[in-house]
């Protein structure tokens, strides 16, 4: 996995913060203060042959079929989150001790918006947004969740993604299915080509010119999970040379 940083370039950018919290004791927000987002750990069902007990609840998840809000509705809002309203983020990603909360605020009150699979949490400078798929093929739902984020993006003032988080189930097992007929290929290799393919679509052979800090990391099973940061202005990417980049 290569993870790359992007620094802020416009000092306009309202500031952002994140800290972990109790996933029981929410603080309250400071004034002046709006939570921006919530980022919450979720136990998944294990995947066949995986030891563990009985299983735990899948996260709730927005399929890519999904048509509830037409485009540019504004979503239902979430209660119960520190300074009003705010997006929730369910990870299938399993926590090795008391439960916490990525508190992610802003100094400026998000408005939330639903974009098909996308939920999305926006001030005038920054944006929160995350989708969660039912897997079906990888490779396929993967270019397909990326096709919709990036023709949201294209259309958006907040064009320019500034960090990106990937959760895939099992994503360093050999790949399988159709799209695998290379015995070499792994699901992270899947990921980072549909990934690539979906960014060449958008922006051409130069993709990688919009390319922003990311990670993906293996869950023992439940959706596909993407979010993401953007905002109005790019940053100014920095790249590991010592890393061979994930698209090569």
């Amino acid at each position: 996995m290569k993870q790359d940083s992007v620094r802020v370039r416009d000092a306009r950018l309202q500031p952002l913060a994140c800290q972990l919290v109790a996933a029981d004791a929410l603080p309250a927000t400071a004034r002046g203060e709006f939570t921006l987002a919530t980022v919450h750990y979720c136990s998944v069902r294990p995947h066949p042959g995986a030891p563990g007990s009985s299983p735990a609840p899948l996260p709730r998840l927005l399929p890519l079929s999904e048509n509830g809000n037409k485009p540019g509705e504004r979503a239902g809002l979430e209660p119960g989150a520190p300074g009003g309203a705010s997006l929730r983020v369910d990870v299938p990603l399993v926590q090795l001790q008391a439960p916490l909360v990525e508190l992610w605020t802003s100094t400026s009150r998000p408005e939330l918006r639903r974009e098909g699979a996308l939920r999305l949490a926006c001030t005038d400078e920054l944006l929160f947004g995350a989708l969660a798929v039912e897997e079906q093929e990888l490779e396929a739902d993967v270019g397909r969740a990326y096709d919709l984020l990036l023709d949201y993006l294209t259309a958006s003032p907040h064009r320019h993604l500034l960090r990106m988080w990937n959760v895939i189930p099992r994503v360093g097992r050999p790949a399988r299915g159709p799209a695998s007929t290379d015995a070499a290929l792994d699901r992270y290799m899947l990921f980072c080509r549909a990934r690539s393919l979906a960014f060449e679509r958008h922006h051409g052979a130069a993709f990688e010119e919009r390319l922003s800090a990311a990670s993906a990391v293996g869950s023992d099973g439940g959706p596909i999970v993407i979010y993401f940061l953007a905002g109005r202005s790019p940053g100014l990417r920095s790249s590991n040379s010592r890393q061979e980049e994930p698209w090569r």
